[in-house]
């Protein structure tokens, strides 16, 4: 268990990685029902179909996630 969290943790995340993590899966639960909902609705995508979009999207707003912290973050680099 140890392990997994530090493959997570970072020291410039201290202390409140725990927090962030917990953002981080209740936003994408958030998000995420509400797009699959609308997608299965408009475009007929099944929701057993919905696993690659989602994972797609989750990267491309991953390699968004860096330059929005370092524009509007707190702590400049």
């Amino acid at each position: 268990m140890k392990r997994c969290f530090l493959g997570v943790d970072r020291p410039e995340g201290r202390p409140h990685t725990l927090l962030w993590l917990f953002i981080q899966f209740l936003a994408s639960v958030i998000l995420i029902i509400p797009i699959a909902i609308v997608s299965e609705i408009s475009f007929d995508i099944a929701w057993k179909n919905f696993g690659l979009f989602v994972i797609c999207l989750a990267m491309i707003l991953d390699g968004f996630a860096e330059p929005v912290g370092i524009k509007f973050g707190k702590k400049r680099t």
